[in-house]
């Protein structure tokens, strides 16, 4: 919405619209119309519109998320099996160590 206002030269499409692209609000300063029923009807449009884009962008990020701890999970699941190998090949270097020096 802000990049048509600013396509436009920052000015509103109507009188119900900001230069920002927004809907006015009475913060914005009095209304010189009521809005007619297809500007309302636009408006509830878009916002739809823009709503239905908004919720696919969430799921989306939910399921992103979804994948990213279910990878982290595994990395960490690695790490540790990893690490116990390397724990029982250092555990038999050391008992072979030992068995050498007693065989000497």
């Amino acid at each position: 919405a802000a990049a048509k206002a600013a396509a436009r030269g920052g000015q509103a499409a109507h009188p119900h619209e900001t230069a920002q692209g927004g809907p006015r609000t009475s913060h914005d300063g009095p209304l010189d119309e009521d809005p007619t029923s297809d500007e309302l009807t636009a408006s509830v449009d878009t916002l739809r519109r823009e709503y239905t884009e908004a919720r696919g962008l969430a799921s989306g990020l939910h399921a992103a998320r979804e994948a990213l701890a279910r990878a982290e999970r595994e990395y960490d699941r690695r790490l540790a099996q990893q690490q116990e190998a390397a724990r029982r090949a250092a555990s038999r270097a050391t008992l072979r160590d030992a068995l050498e020096r007693e065989q000497q």
